[in-house]
C-alpha cells in the first residue's frame, strides 16, 4: 500500500504544515502493515482511529464477523501504534449492486403493426403521426 503513495507522502514529510496529518497517516499505514502481516487472509483495511476505537473495513460481512472474533488480538497487535485503544469496530463493504436488468423488448404483433401503419397513413402530419411512424420503424428494425 505504501509503495503506491510514497511520492504523495514524501511531499507531506517535507512540509511542516501537514505534520499532524503525516503522523496520523504514518500511524495508520503502520497499523495496516501489522494487520496484513498477522492476518493476511482477512483482507482488513484500516479506516481510522477515533478516540479509543479502531475502525476497520472488511470486504464482506462473513470476514467482518470472523474478524470480530479476533478483536482482542487486533488490539494487542496495534497497541503500540494507538495507545489507549480499547475497541475495534469492523464495517463490512456493502455487496456490489446488481447490474441493471436488461430492458424487456416489447414486440408488437404483425396484425397490430399493419393496423398502426394504416392509422398513421390516415393521420394528418403532426406529432402523433411522427410518433406512430417512429414506433413502427423501431418494430421493423428488431
Amino acid at each position: 500500500m505504501s509503495r503506491q503513495f510514497s511520492g504523495f507522502f514524501d511531499h507531506f514529510r517535507q512540509d511542516h504544515t501537514f505534520e499532524a496529518l503525516r503522523t496520523q497517516a504514518d500511524r495508520l499505514i503502520a497499523m495496516q502493515r501489522e494487520i496484513d502481516a498477522r492476518w493476511p487472509g482477512m483482507r482488513l483495511t484500516v479506516l481510522s482511529v477515533h478516540d479509543d476505537t479502531l475502525v476497520l473495513c472488511a470486504p464482506n460481512s462473513a470476514l467482518a464477523a470472523k474478524s470480530r472474533q479476533i478483536v482482542p488480538s487486533l488490539i494487542e497487535a496495534v497497541a503500540g501504534y494507538a495507545p489507549g485503544l480499547a475497541k475495534v469496530r469492523v464495517k463490512a463493504l456493502p455487496p456490489p449492486a446488481a447490474p441493471p436488468r436488461p430492458r424487456a423488448v416489447k414486440v408488437i404483433g404483425e396484425q397490430a403493426l399493419e393496423q398502426l401503419q394504416g392509422t398513421a397513413s390516415e393521420l394528418a402530419a403532426g406529432p402523433l403521426r411522427n410518433a406512430l411512424q417512429r414506433l413502427i420503424r423501431r418494430q421493423l428494425d428488431q
